[in-house]
């Protein structure tokens, strides 16, 4: 926050914030989703160890 009002995102380029804004927001979420891909995989592999124990 502090760097935006510093930079001017909140008064005379509150206009470029937008943009800005999706700079940071679009690789985050590509990052959340890869996250949780692997994380889904993981739980799968974890379970196809734990029935294979027990069989």
């Amino acid at each position: 926050m502090v760097l935006e009002k510093v930079t001017g995102l909140h008064g005379k380029y509150i206009d470029h914030h937008m943009y800005l804004t999706n700079l940071f927001a679009i690789p985050a979420i590509i990052v959340l989703v890869m996250a949780l891909k692997d994380k889904k995989k993981r739980i799968v592999i974890k379970k196809s160890i734990v029935v294979t124990i027990f069989k």
